[in-house]
């Protein structure tokens, strides 16, 4: 095979795994984004006091003229209208509020969408950026290469990457409610447990594979073990798909208090099944 059709096989692989990821990014961000629910979705009615419209972006617009904008960097693979009770509340206070949707819902792609927004307004004479998760990451980077175009920055559950200096922008951590009664001052302050919870559950989850492949290799016939290593891993890809779609709508109607107690019945299920297990072949 000569070079020519190396480089033309080459280029062709290539584009082939670039197209692919980008349909499967479009594919996860679409089937992976958290929808609006029904509180969010009934803020986004106009009232008496707020006009609410959706074309390009979503946009709360307060009766009286607005002076103070506040743009909104929603976060990773959250519908945008899913923010809409917290605006619409700003937009009663006399903010001009404008959601700003961002490719496949990341914003880290959608960056430079605040500079559309200003421009598209020029009547107001004081901007706020404002982010949430990993928008608000985004929104450092924005006012990290804009800072004379926003007079101050808030996060809300987020912090600026490493890269983002802020020295000329005013930055307010959010204390929002999240509409759950826990202020994100009370996680941000709780910041050592989750340290300590993150470790005992890597903890946990090291002692679970090291004794689930243990066991597996030690009931499993070594002609066989191909298929039902297989089978398990299926088993454990399937559960996390269909946990995932089970566990989020029971949290969300109920509480992770329930959800988290479900887990842990499952749990004691299973060591019961365990007990089950016959070790013939274990010396």
């Amino acid at each position: 095979m000569n070079l020519k059709k190396v480089l033309i096989y080459a280029i062709i692989t290539i584009a082939a795994f670039l197209l692919l990821g980008i349909f499967g990014l479009f594919i996860w961000s679409q089937t992976g984004t958290y929808p609006a629910r029904s509180v969010a979705l009934a803020a986004l009615e106009s009232t008496a006091e707020v006009t609410v419209s959706q074309d390009k972006y979503i946009i709360f617009s307060p009766i009286e003229q607005a002076r103070t904008g506040l743009i909104f960097y929603p976060g990773g693979l959250v519908e945008p209208a899913a923010y809409a009770p917290v605006m619409h509340h700003l937009a009663q206070a006399d903010f001009f509020v404008v959601i700003a949707p961002m490719p496949f819902n990341i914003a880290i792609f959608g960056t430079g969408a605040a500079q559309n927004v200003i421009d598209a307004y020029p009547e107001i004479n004081n901007w706020i950026l404002a982010g949430h998760s990993l928008g608000g990451a985004a929104a450092a980077i924005y006012a990290h290469n804009n800072p004379d175009q926003i007079d101050a920055l808030v996060f809300w559950d987020s912090y600026p990457p490493n890269s983002a200096t802020l020295a000329d922008v005013a930055m307010l951590r959010s204390y929002l409610d999240l509409g759950q009664g826990i202020p994100t001052g009370v996680l941000i302050q709780a910041m050592g447990g989750l340290y300590l919870g993150a470790i005992l559950i890597g903890f946990a989850l090291g002692l679970f594979y090291a004794a689930n492949w243990a066991l597996g290799t030690s009931l499993i016939p070594e002609d066989r073990a191909g298929e039902f290593f297989g089978l398990a891993n299926l088993a454990g890809a399937g559960a996390g798909a269909v946990g995932a779609y089970i566990g989020g709508p029971i949290a969300d109607q109920f509480s992770y208090t329930l959800i988290i107690g479900l887990y842990g019945i499952v749990i004691l299920l299973s060591l019961l099944a365990l007990l089950g297990i016959k070790h013939n072949n274990i010396p």
